[in-house]
């Protein structure tokens, strides 16, 4: 009989794999055995129904944007440092 590190590890191997005919036998024995095991299978079989049916986008970041004052201010503390960088550029004399 399966113990319960047994037990799970064959229910996440069966999420990628067809499991043989002895294995399905003792995951069926086990779970009706332990309750830990069986809310493990549903746990897995939810995420396993959540994957399918959201996708790769799952698991992609959100995209975020920047609001336009936000953005606004970069561009302007970019400018800012440009300008201030050509400046000094120009003040320095040549060596």
């Amino acid at each position: 009989m399966l113990n319960c590190e047994e037990t799970g590890r064959l229910l996440s191997q069966g999420m990628d794999r067809h499991l043989q005919f002895w294995e399905k036998a003792g995951l069926r024995i086990h779970l009706k055995m332990c309750r830990k095991c069986s809310q493990f299978r549903n746990y897995i079989l939810k995420l396993k129904e959540l994957t399918q049916r959201e996708g790769p986008t799952l698991f992609e970041p959100e995209e975020e944007k920047l609001s336009d004052e936000v953005h606004s201010r970069i561009l302007d503390a970019v400018h800012k440092h440009i300008s201030s960088g050509e400046a000094e550029n120009h003040s320095q004399k040549p060596t």
